[in-house]
């Protein structure tokens, strides 16, 4: 198994510190999308969703995306890393792994979410193509966050999430609630 870079430690971390021990110890329902090599993930489980009531669905391919970084990555090894990072939760039910395209869990997708972290495909169709999918799915109250809101200012608009994010923000200014704006961004459904 190789080394990877723990991203969620250089930033996103931050926020769910901010954020998510607030919730630590309540039966608590997250949908991750975009797990990698589960950083966030084990994260999550160790300082948030501590309750045995707690669930966290990763939902992941594992194929990487056309961000030159991952291609350089053997992601047969970063689902490897996953998995092991993640085994003794796995195993107990507690971190539920979906190894799939966000958009065909989500159609289907019956649970609802006291809270959903948006880190899977950075194109901007496919960030708000998430958001359509999820904000039925999320409690009233429950937490929408985005990652990477400032990630990719060098490629064209539509590569970038902020493209998409700003759009659902515009369009859905009643119905949530912007509580934090940075790195990332973090909502609250209305």
């Amino acid at each position: 198994m190789t080394d990877y870079p723990n991203w969620f430690a250089m930033g996103a971390q931050y926020y769910f510190e901010k954020y998510m021990t607030q919730v630590k110890d309540r039966p608590i329902t997250a949908l991750q999308i975009g797990a990698y090599t589960g950083d966030a993930s084990l994260w999550l489980m160790e300082n948030a969703l501590t309750h045995p009531d707690s669930r966290l669905i990763d939902v992941d391919t594992w194929l990487g995306s056309d961000e030159q970084i991952h291609k350089e990555f053997n992601w047969s090894d970063v689902e490897t890393v996953y998995q092991a990072k993640l085994e003794p939760y796995i195993k107990s039910g507690k971190v539920i792994p979906k190894k799939m395209k966000s958009t065909d869990f989500l159609r289907d997708a019956r649970s609802k979410f006291n809270f959903v972290y948006i880190d899977g495909d950075h194109e901007a169709f496919a960030v708000l193509e998430d958001f359509t999918f999820v904000f039925d799915l999320v409690v009233p109250n429950g937490i929408i966050a985005f990652d990477d809101y400032t990630w990719g200012e060098y490629l064209p608009v539509h590569k970038r999430p902020a493209f998409a994010i700003d759009a659902i923000r515009n369009c859905y200014q009643d119905k949530v609630e912007v509580i934090d704006i940075g790195s990332q961004l973090w909502m609250r459904k209305l």
